[in-house]
């Protein structure tokens, strides 16, 4: 018979909207993994869409062409009454709109599901609906791209059936419908049992039902949608065996004819699945409905099983607490012997002698260690009393000594004296404490007698070594007043005969007359400038707080004095100050100024700063000057004595000078250091083992003014010209190889 021709053409537009990206149903979509064929299929969608539109257009002029359909009984999916001949079910709704757009002449063809199939493939029918789909059957047949339904395979059994596993399946009887596509999985997961299950087909799944109710059959597999309305007719219930989910969807011969019939559907599908209004939505929602009201359970049913569930679940609750009770006792146990192994282990391994005793002073415990420092094994001085390991005449001394620990003093480091088994006493250092806990002491010595030869030699050594100092000392100020005086006697002599008898003698006599009074006088200043060098931390260092502002303000003014008609400019941070030897700090500033002074002499308007700058170590100070400089690659004879980067003729000088200032900043604990380059000036660092005072945030008036007439010429501070000194220059050895510019 032909479907009825009511359905409104009014989507016929929209089919266009079927290529645009990003359309999907808003309900969850079903979606399988494509076979090769079937992507080649969808190469052909576009010419079926067009071939569609053009037959849509052209449908007036062309006779409405007949499609055979498949009908049988698998509810709710699809229906057919036989005195009506009337086909229902979603399938068939799907079908017949399809039919009314596209114009069909709609043929039923009834029969079982299996009669269904065996018509298909042989032609005898054009479309069959409610298909479960599988690749395997892509050989014989072809289906649609969209799914209608999705469901899993279900086994059914009695109610009074103890079947509840797969593996309870195994030799059992199974009805399914002939072609089922889960009959090899069936198979596979019952032999996991044992043996397989005994499968016997029927052409209509109504048919396994009944044979299930009649006991002819254990169970039956089936899909969940219809063996919901099966099994509530015939009293059969649901397990929980599950297996594969497939879809359903409309199937055809593989034939050209058969292909665009099925994309009409597909493309009509689609349209509905756009629209959640669609009847498609409803009947879905009323599948949905039918499956949950199957699902339902009598009330008392579900309180008994929540009940149970909570009796279950307290149970569970109190065995599982029981049992961590349980495994926390058993670990805390394990721990506390595996503590007491590794105390025991630590105990007799160790170096130290480690003993415990009770507040009467009788040893429980001691350490391997008693064997070296007292000449006892463990077992002699266990219940002894810990005052025997003491000298009777200092035994009052050593009870008054626990007794303070044990009111809460505890012992560290007490030197004390331990009397060994062979009667000789050897130096110890002990460490005490007393437990309230658990009333015991716990005690811990060690041989001191390596750390007394030590202190000893080092006593005998130092003064050995302050007797060699003070004969050295004596030494060279015997040698350099023996120098000094003939040194000074040639200059008083030649200076007088060049005085006298200069004007008479030839000039070459003159010149070297000079030049012999110019060595000469080299000599005097050298051999004070040694005295100097071994006097300087002669009489240690006194730390007081200096103004190092004030401090440098007097040299300048003193150099300026020396040498009024040079245009320098000053700059000296004002308000620094340190934590040093006022006299020795003079020296340093005395000698860093004094070169900086020297070696900016050939600079026609030369420039020198002093500041202070901190980081983690402490207060920086520096000296800067724009002068001659050096060669970074001499830098390690900068602090030599006598060591000089420049010839006599260039820079006068003995090479004294930063020695004294290396030898006053190591005496303070600190380090010097320098960085130059050759015609770039130069700039001196130091450091003096303390951290400094900082300086005040901004610019101060100096504590101490300088004389009015060197202010006038320049000295000054600009707080914008000093920055903080570069950071992570190496502070090496250079500051200890000694040498001057």
């Amino acid at each position: 018979m032909r479907a009825p021709v009511d359905r409104t053409r009014q989507r016929d537009a929209r089919l266009c909207d079927l290529s645009g990206p990003g359309r999907r149903p808003r309900l969850q979509m079903h979606s399988f993994h494509h076979s090769p064929r079937e992507i080649d299929r969808m190469s052909k969608f576009v010419r079926s869409v067009a071939l569609l539109l053009l037959f849509a257009a052209a449908g007036p002029l062309l006779a409405a062409p007949t499609v055979r359909v498949a009908v049988f009984n698998n509810p709710p999916l699809i229906t057919y009454d036989v005195k009506a001949g009337h086909a229902g079910g979603i399938f068939m709704e799907v079908l017949h709109d399809t039919a009314a757009h596209e114009g069909w002449d709609v043929r039923y063809v009834p029969g079982t599901y299996a009669q269904g199939l065996q018509r298909l493939e042989a032609g005898e029918v054009d479309i069959m609906p409610a298909t479960p789909y599988a690749r395997a059957r892509e050989d014989a047949l072809t289906f649609t791209r969209e799914t209608l339904a999705t469901s899993w395979g279900r086994i059914y059994v009695k109610r009074s059936s103890t079947i509840g596993t797969v593996q309870g399946l195994a030799g059992k009887k199974v009805a399914l419908i002939k072609g089922s596509i889960l009959q090899r999985t069936l198979l596979q997961r019952t032999s996991e049992g044992g043996s397989a299950a005994q499968l016997i087909e029927y052409d209509d799944v109504a048919d396994g039902f009944r044979a299930v109710a009649a006991g002819r059959a254990d169970a039956v597999l089936c899909n969940g949608f219809s063996g919901a309305i099966y099994a509530r007719d015939l009293g059969l219930r649901a397990t929980p065996v599950l297996l594969a989910p497939y879809g359903f969807r409309y199937a055809g011969k593989r034939d050209p004819a058969a292909e665009r019939l099925l994309d009409a559907l597909d493309v009509h599908l689609l349209l509905l699945k756009t629209d959640p209004s669609s009847f498609y939505y409803q009947a879905l929602q009323k599948l949905e409905r039918s499956d949950a009201r199957d699902a339902r359970v009598p009330g008392w049913v579900s309180w008994g099983a929540a009940g149970a569930l909570l009796i279950v679940a307290l149970l569970l609750g109190w065995v599982l607490t029981v049992r961590r009770a349980a495994a926390r006792i058993a670990a805390s146990e394990r721990e506390l012997r595996r503590t007491h192994e590794d105390l025991d282990r630590i105990t007799d391994n160790s170096l130290h002698l480690i003993a415990v005793f009770d507040a009467d002073f009788s040893v429980r415990r001691v350490s391997r260690a008693c064997e070296k420092l007292l000449g006892f094994r463990p077992e002699e001085l266990v219940g002894k009393s810990v005052l025997d390991w003491v000298p009777p005449e200092r035994r009052p001394t050593a009870r008054s000594l626990l007794e303070e620990v044990r009111a809460g003093t505890p012992l560290e480091g007490h030197e004390i004296q331990l009397l060994r088994a062979d009667g000789k006493v050897t130096p110890a250092l002990l460490s005490l404490v007393w437990s309230d806990t658990v009333q015991e002491f716990y005690a811990i010595a060690h041989d001191d007698t390596q750390r007394h030869e030590l202190i000893e030699r080092l006593q005998r050594r130092t003064r050995q070594l302050q007797a060699a100092n003070r004969d050295l000392q004596t030494f060279a100020q015997s040698v350099s007043h023996d120098l000094r005086a003939p040194a000074a006697a040639v200059v008083g002599f030649v200076g007088k005969v060049l005085k006298d008898e200069g004007a008479t003698l030839q000039d070459r006599s003159r010149q070297l007359l000079r030049r012999a009074h110019a060595a000469s006088r080299r000599m005097d200043t050298t051999i004070a400038s040694l005295l100097r060098l071994a006097r300087v931390t002669e009489g240690g260092v006194q730390r007081r707080v200096c103004d190092v502002t004030a401090m440098c303000l007097d040299v300048v003014a003193a150099l300026r004095n020396v040498e009024p008609e040079r245009e320098v400019t000053v700059e000296i941070q004002p308000g620094m100050r340190a934590v040093a030897d006022r006299e020795l700090l003079r020296h340093v500033f005395d000698n860093l100024l004094a070169n900086a002074w020297k070696f900016t002499s050939r600079q026609p308007c030369a420039r020198i700063t002093v500041g202070c700058a901190h980081d983690p170590d402490g207060a920086v100070f520096f000296v800067r000057d724009d002068g001659a400089g050096f060669d970074m690659e001499y830098a390690h004879n900068l602090f030599v004595p006598f060591g000089r980067l420049h010839s006599e003729n260039e820079f006068s000088g003995t090479g004294i000078g930063l020695c004294i200032a290396q030898r006053v900043v190591a005496a303070h604990g600190g380090q010097i250091w320098a960085e130059g380059a050759p015609g770039e000036g130069a700039v001196f660092r130091l450091t003096l083992g303390q951290p400094g005072i900082q300086p005040p945030a901004g610019p101060v008036a100096p504590p101490r003014v300088a004389p009015a007439d060197s202010a006038a010429a320049g000295v000054h501070w600009s707080p914008t010209r000093v920055g903080r000194p570069v950071s992570g220059v190496p502070r090496d050895a250079n500051a200890a190889a000694g040498g001057g510019r």
